[in-house]
């Protein structure tokens, strides 16, 4: 609602447009200024206007009889409502844009009117005043105007007997209305009558929610095009989760420094052909936990990075009204705020049309760029936030690489363990973990927590050393719900483990390895815990003629069926 300012008050009033209800009572006016800015006035109820006077808009006892503005309580109507609703619904009535044209229509004796406050501000309610009527709708010349013209056109279809739309000829000026054509062009009743008898009846196109679907047989099957050879894909989501201080923002960088310069991938040697190297491109860096001087230049340097392809975020610049015609240097530009992507989506979108060739976006943590408003333990709510994410990868066909903590709970699968809404996890085609080897705290493993893109799950090891991530040359199949079923103080664990083992020998002192397992599946107990618990216990694994056995070394007493008479 526009009400007058202090500068406005001080020009000339140079008309005043009554709005009037059913009942003929003034409900408020638009007045119309000099420089041919409009405002809005409501009567005074404690100081009503002079009847007489109503309409001189310069007078001079105006601030006694007027409020400026509508009001929230008042009543919005269509301008001249009573001579509208009194017109009869076998003639033709015509909605325009703006008080001016409706009187200009009236002098040619045409029954005409307009809503308040302009283009873009029809009121569903005023529908109803429309009802069961014939209603042409003729537009300004210009894309605001015949945007309303189509606003109120659909708004009104089903409720009048008919509507018709008309566009002014697009050969005259533009911002011509209906006023120009009679003022300037000469236009009379006849012509309005003869454009409207020309006008087809208006019907909309399909408009409001639907479900959009696509036929399949339409879409071009194509194959995943892989940024890291079945681990991480191009055009998709991704997560790197683990606990803090395990080397995910190490391994992340790792990874955006072979892209960089496209370097060898650690396992390239065991990929396809033309999948042993990185993707040489740009990488996109958001990071809100490590310095980009003292931390995140000089990691990348160790690991032999073209920092010329990779860029970081440091924030955002929203402009402000009062700078909109301000220009910046490029590396001058001023960050007015964090980066936030339930808010910065499409100045994301800017930056990767800017850079050249990008492949990676690495956001660490994605926790710390949600925004303030994202409760990030509702799955709608993060999945509102990531769903745009994840299409604006797909349309740019860039890898993203979220990057996570994990929740202290240890009595959850794992994959219910990355922290905030389980909404995360599903977004994301493919979930990398990286956990410490209980057996060697320097060694990290990298172990799949879910892949939608493809059956194999193999992971890797590496230790940090120098400033560089080392690699091992094999792959390990480690699985991430028996290593946290190992920890879990609620699992069954390395002792409950021994005690089992203990438990077996005392009933046979050379126990086949495959009844063993059996049992201990039974139990509750994961091969990786019970092979943990045979190193704790020095168990040996013996091969005889008819299977493997477990036995401990110094034990004196043998099975008798060692002799070679041992069943399978």
């Amino acid at each position: 609602m526009k009400t007058a300012t202090k500068k406005q008050l001080k020009k000339r009033i140079v008309n005043a447009y009554d709005y009037r209800d059913e009942s003929q009572k003034l409900l408020y006016q638009a007045v119309r200024f000099s420089d041919k800015s409009f405002a809005y006035r409501r009567p005074n109820p404690e100081n009503p206007p002079d009847p007489e006077r109503r309409l001189d808009p310069n007078d001079p006892d105006d601030k006694k009889h007027w409020l400026w503005g509508i009001g929230d309580k008042t009543k919005r109507v269509l301008y001249h409502l009573p001579r509208w609703l009194v017109a009869s619904k076998q003639d033709w009535q015509i909605i325009v844009e703006g008080e001016k044209d409706a009187e200009t229509l009236e002098r040619l004796g045409l029954a005409a009117t307009t809503n308040p406050m302009g283009a873009g501000k029809w009121n569903p309610d005023y529908n109803r005043h429309c009802k069961s009527r014939l209603v042409m709708i003729i537009c300004d010349r210009d894309e605001q105007g015949e945007h309303h013209g189509l606003q109120v056109a659909t708004s009104l279809h089903g409720i009048t007997t008919e509507t018709r739309i008309a566009f002014i000829d697009p050969d005259l000026p533009e911002h011509s209305d209906v006023t120009d054509l009679v003022e300037k062009h000469n236009w009379t009743a006849k012509d309005f009558s003869d454009l409207i008898d020309k006008t087809p009846a208006f019907t909309p196109k399909e408009t409001g929610s639907r479900i959009i679907a696509q036929k399949l047989s339409d879409i071009e099957p194509v194959p995943v095009q892989w940024l890291w050879f079945n681990r991480f894909a191009l055009g998709k989501l991704c997560l790197l989760v683990g606990n803090p201080g395990v080397g995910k923002s190490f391994a992340s960088l790792d990874i955006a420094a072979r892209i960089s310069a496209g370097n060898y991938w650690p396992d390239g040697d065991n990929l396809p052909d033309g999948s042993n190297c990185a993707p040489q491109g740009s990488v996109l860096i958001l990071t809100a936990e490590d310095g980009l001087a003292d931390t995140v230049r000089p990691r990348l340097d160790k690991m032999e990075a073209d920092c010329k392809n990779i860029f970081a975020v440091e924030g955002v610049h929203i402009e402000q009204e009062d700078e909109q015609s301000k220009s910046w240097p490029d590396d001058k530009v001023p960050v007015t705020d964090s980066f936030d992507l339930s808010r910065d989506i499409l100045l994301l979108e800017k930056k990767l049309k800017e850079l050249h060739n990008v492949k990676l976006i690495i956001i660490d943590p994605l926790s710390a760029y949600y925004g303030t408003k994202v409760d990030t333990h509702k799955n709608a709510a993060i999945r509102s936030v990531l769903a745009p994410l994840a299409e604006l990868a797909e349309r740019y066909n860039v890898c993203v690489i979220g990057i996570s903590h994990l929740r202290k709970s240890t009595s959850e699968a794992a994959i219910y363990r990355v922290t905030g809404s389980i909404g995360q996890t599903a977004a994301a085609r493919a979930t990398w973990l990286i956990h410490p080897d209980k057996d060697n705290e320097d060694r990290r493993l990298l172990i799949c927590l879910k892949n939608n893109l493809t059956r194999e799950k193999s992971g890797l090891a590496f230790q940090i050393i120098d400033g560089r991530i080392e690699y091992e040359q094999t792959v390990i199949t480690d699985n991430a719900d028996d290593i946290f079923r190992d920890e879990s103080e609620h699992g069954p664990g390395i002792q409950r483990a021994m005690e089992f083992l203990d438990g077996i020998f005392i009933e046979n002192t050379s126990p086949k390895a495959e009844e063993i397992m059996q049992k201990a599946d039974k139990a509750g107990i994961s091969y990786r815990t019970l092979n943990r618990a045979k190193v704790k216990l020095n168990i040996e694994s013996k091969q005889y003629p008819y299977g493997w056995r477990w036995e401990k070394p110094g034990q004196e007493e043998k099975s008798k069926e060692k002799s070679g008479t041992a069943e399978t």
